[in-house]
């Protein structure tokens, strides 16, 4: 009885034994298993450690490296870039920069200067670039002026109908002086304002494209957001009156009646075009108390324009003086 126990209980050993991964001559796997683990988290924590100890020091060498890069005169400017500037100084855009030679180039926010350069009234856009390891580079977009607007005083504005700066003595732009508007109404940006420069813009392309040369050979365009617009040849004292776009038939028109005006010896004061229930009709009011109507000679009273004041040449020079 004693042998059956025993064989029973050591059967029943055996059989947990194995169970829990025992077996003769062997040791006991889940202890292992522990010991494994433990070395191989040991290994991800000593890897860790490592890893850190090496960013640390790369962090370490990168300050280093920055500290040394912003004091070494080996990145000191020596040459500092200007292009694409015309109207607006070199002398101007450094100073509105900041920028000055033995300034390490690290230190320059390439962002922060061109917001600075822009703020010079001729420049559209900048962009600044570093040139290592010594220069800067300043590139410029200008303001290309389609014309001049007269408020209190003469004031540049490009294709866009963007007013960009005053007229400065001393300035030479042959240029079309734009009438008829008020301070106020450019000062607010007024859509309507903006609107009647931008026609007045398309006005002076289309007198380019149908006469040919520049639009310099205007004198003067007078904006009216009811009557539309008017202008004045340089080389002829007659007002135009072309009233809203589209322009080009119009011209045309003109240059048909200029034409046999020229022929008949005459001169006008004013020539409308902006008829809306016969636009093909042509008025020319003469000088010298005449009248022309589509081609045809009439009588009417009209008295040549002799006073300086109101051409367009004194109207720009009233506009300078602030008068």
């Amino acid at each position: 009885m004693g042998t059956k126990e025993s064989i029973v209980r050591t059967s029943s050993l055996v059989d947990r034994a194995s169970v829990r991964g025992v077996k003769k001559g062997r040791g006991n796997r889940k202890k292992g298993s522990r010991r494994q683990s433990t070395l191989q988290g040991l290994r991800v924590v000593g890897g860790l450690v490592l890893g850190a100890a090496l960013l640390g020091g790369l962090g370490y060498g990168a300050h280093q490296a920055r500290r040394w890069a912003h004091k070494s005169p080996r990145f000191a400017l020596d040459t500092i870039e200007v292009v694409g500037a015309g109207r607006a100084s070199e002398e101007s855009l450094l100073r509105l920069s900041g920028l000055r030679r033995g300034l390490n180039i690290f230190d320059v926010d390439v962002d922060r200067v061109a917001e600075a350069v822009e703020a010079h009234p001729w420049v559209a856009a900048a962009q600044v670039e570093r040139r290592f390891p010594r220069g800067v580079r300043v590139t410029v977009r200008e303001h290309q002026p389609a014309l001049m607007v007269a408020l209190d005083h003469l004031y540049y504005a490009d294709a866009s109908g963007e007013v960009v700066k005053r007229y400065a003595p001393g300035e030479r732009e042959v240029l079309p002086v734009v009438t008829g508007l008020e301070r106020a109404q450019v000062e607010a940006d007024d859509p309507a304002a903006r609107a009647l420069l931008e026609e007045a813009v398309a006005l002076l392309d289309a007198v380019s494209a149908v006469r040919g040369g520049g639009a310099e050979q205007v004198a003067e365009v007078h904006v009216d957001p009811v009557m539309g617009l008017s202008f004045v040849l340089r080389d002829d004292e007659a007002r135009v009156e072309v009233g809203h776009a589209p322009f080009e038939e119009k011209l045309r028109r003109l240059a048909v009646v200029q034409s046999s005006l020229r022929e008949r010896g005459v001169l006008a004061s004013r020539i409308t075009l902006s008829g809306e229930r016969r636009p093909e009709r042509v008025v020319a009011r003469l000088a010298r108390r005449q009248e022309v109507s589509s081609g045809a000679a009439r009588a009417a009273a009209a008295p040549r324009v002799t006073d300086e004041s109101s051409r367009p040449e004194g109207l720009a020079r009233r506009a300078v003086e602030g008068d």
